[in-house]
């Protein structure tokens, strides 16, 4: 029996007016907490519902260093998939999502970071 492993999904979000986090206030996602054994992070994907008028960024970050950024341009609400330096990540590895530039006016802003098995 062949058995498919778990592509396991790194959500991130900030209802209403989008702000700026740093690494010590942003949400943590533990590799393996909804059942997943951890694996290559390549991309994110984030969506904005209102664009801003400057740029919004987000940092990922593995164990507390940048793997790169997320960035949407002033006055865009496409969504948005930047790649990411090609990173592996085993059971227990910390991922976060740090919003470090918060888009004049940008709102309801939500992504996610797949870890590909």
């Amino acid at each position: 029996m062949v058995v498919q492993q778990k592509t396991e999904i790194v959500p991130f979000s900030q209802y209403g007016a989008v702000s700026t986090t740093t690494l010590g206030d942003s949400c943590a996602w533990i590799v393996g907490q909804d059942g997943g054994t951890g694996g290559l992070i390549d991309e994110g994907t984030m969506f904005l519902s209102t664009a801003g008028s400057t740029s919004t960024v987000i940092t990922i970050y593995v164990n507390g260093s940048s793997i790169g950024t997320i960035t949407y341009t002033s006055g865009d609400t496409t969504p948005q998939t930047d790649a990411l330096t090609p990173t592996r990540v085993v059971l227990d590895d910390v991922v976060r999502c740090v919003v470090t530039t918060a888009g004049t006016g940008a709102a309801g802003l939500s992504g996610f970071v797949p870890i590909k098995p």
